[in-house]
């Protein structure tokens, strides 16, 4: 399984791409759940002092858990002139049949707007991620205590 990964984290997009080709031949494969636990929960830059306290938790992410080699959606995040963020390629991705809406997991703000796409949608992020860890679970057969 491929698990490829695209979020923006306080304006910086950050795309990562598991590659799951023999999920038997991983020595611990519930380590995936704190692959994902630890992008939602991307602390602040270092330096101990007030002026360098930034946010770098994910403001919105998009997940996409398939068999398909290519992540066809590096860097989906779009801005434009007034900061508006949308993900207008993905988007077209999915209605050309590209990508297949059910492999997606979008949370945060960007997925407003996007509950017709036939993907799963979520307002937040952790819970995008939780619902992913949960498929995840079921399909690398992962016990229960393995969050």
């Amino acid at each position: 399984m491929i698990l490829s990964i695209s979020l923006v984290a306080s304006l910086f997009q950050i795309t990562e791409l598991l590659n799951i080709k023999t999920p038997d031949s991983l020595k611990d494969k519930s380590r995936i759940h704190a692959v994902l636990d630890g992008l939602v929960s991307i602390g602040e830059v270092a330096g101990n002092h007030a002026r360098f306290l930034y946010d770098f938790s994910p403001e919105s992410i998009v997940l996409r858990w398939t068999h398909d080699f290519s992540p066809r959606f590096l860097y989906c995040f779009e801005e434009d002139e007034l900061g508006n963020m949308s993900v207008s390629n993905l988007v077209r991705q999915v209605e050309v049949g590209d990508i297949d809406p059910k492999e997606l997991w979008i949370g945060g703000l960007i997925s407003q707007g996007l509950e017709d796409l036939g993907a799963n949608v979520f307002l937040g992020v952790k819970s995008a991620v939780n619902a992913l860890k949960q498929v995840i679970a079921e399909d690398l057969q992962l016990s229960s205590g393995s969050d």
